[in-house]
């Protein structure tokens, strides 16, 4: 909700400190921003899931070189 805190703000003091009409203030609705941020944080999780499985399977391949005696 915009809220005009006298008939002086129109006029002349259109900079004034805590005069605000960003879209937090104004009352538009911010639902695709939750869904941005949700939304890259399931990218984000992925990610992570794929870089665990990957660096395992990596763990895994060492152990069996070691395992064998095998060097690289």
């Amino acid at each position: 909700m915009l809220i005009v805190k006298g008939s002086s703000l129109i006029k002349t003091n259109r900079n004034m400190k805590g005069f605000r009409s960003v879209r937090m203030s104004t009352g538009v609705p911010m639902a695709h921003l939750d869904l941005q941020r949700i939304n890259a944080q399931g990218i984000a999780l992925t990610a992570r899931r794929l870089r665990f499985f990957w660096l395992t399977r990596q763990w895994a391949e060492h152990m069996e070189h070691c395992r064998l005696g095998k060097r690289w």
